[in-house]
């Protein structure tokens, strides 16, 4: 261990050389980065690279095997301007059949009045009435004269509806001419209510036929009445029960217009319900 100190002692008595002038007046060197660091600048700009390259051959495989109508498809303007047609003359038709009902219930109203007066006529005989039933044919009388003039009023209304109508028809009819059929349903649906909340109410005006036939959804919006469909070809009428839903497939396909309606009382209906038209489009 001595002999170990002596050596170290013996490095203390040579001289450094002096080198400090030296290293003040040299000049600094470039820094430069180090290696380490600029290779994970490179790998980072690489991968960006890689994944813009992923993301540009994912939109052009998509782009090749999507269909048109899925790629950049909105829908053309003129399909907005057939469906609000088709809405106004849906709301129109509603108040028209809802109008016609009225009038037609009003009416047999008034045909029930005579057969009353007959009847009471026949009890008084050929005696006077007394106060009762002299009350009694006033009263007739007054509620027939009443009716008359509603049965006019309600007339008017009706006249003025189908008027609104013929020419809301004749507008959805020559906005549909410059359409695509490619854009509406394969499907309408139909819905069966009260005569006093529409009828009949059709959900598109055009219905493309698919390779089995034209399908029609009927629904009843009654739980507890049965609601007869016919479309105006010539064909069955179609049942549904209380609170149902229904799919009637016509077998022809051929382009033609349905004239739809719903009814509640067979053979015949007691009034002039009006038609709803569906277009059958290839």
């Amino acid at each position: 261990m001595d002999d170990l100190i002596e050596r170290f002692r013996g490095l203390d008595e040579v001289e450094s050389p002096d080198v400090w002038g030296d290293a003040t007046s040299r000049k600094p060197r470039p820094s430069r980065a180090p290696a380490g660091g600029r290779r994970i600048l490179i790998a980072v700009f690489a991968l960006g690279l890689a994944v813009a390259a992923v993301g540009f051959a994912f939109v052009a495989l998509r782009v090749e095997h999507e269909p048109n109508d899925v790629i950049g498809s909105t829908p053309s303007p003129q399909v907005g301007v057939v469906m609000a047609a088709h809405e106004h003359l849906e709301s129109l038709l509603g108040r028209l059949w809802t109008a016609r009902a009225i009038l037609s219930e009003t009416q047999g109203e008034i045909a029930a009045i005579p057969d009353d007066i007959r009847a009471l006529e026949a009890e008084i005989g050929s005696g006077p009435p007394t106060d009762e039933q002299e009350a009694q044919l006033l009263e007739l009388r007054t509620v027939e004269a009443g009716l008359s003039e509603k049965v006019v009023e309600r007339a008017a209304l009706v006249s003025e509806l189908e008027d609104e109508v013929a020419s809301a028809s004749a507008f959805l009819r020559s906005s549909m001419e410059e359409v695509d059929p490619a854009a509406f349903p394969d499907e309408a649906t139909i819905t069966c209510r009260g005569d006093g909340e529409g009828g009949t109410s059709l959900s598109t005006p055009i219905v493309r036929p698919r390779t089995d036939g034209v399908h029609l959804l009927v629904v009843n919006g009654f739980e507890d009445r049965v609601v007869f469909l016919d479309v105006g070809d010539g064909g069955p009428v179609y049942e549904a029960a209380g609170g149902d839903e229904i799919e009637v497939v016509l077998d022809d396909r051929s382009p033609r217009t349905l004239e739809i309606v719903c009814t509640y009382a067979m053979p015949e209906p007691t009034w002039d319900r009006p038609a709803h038209s569906l277009a059958v489009a290839l």
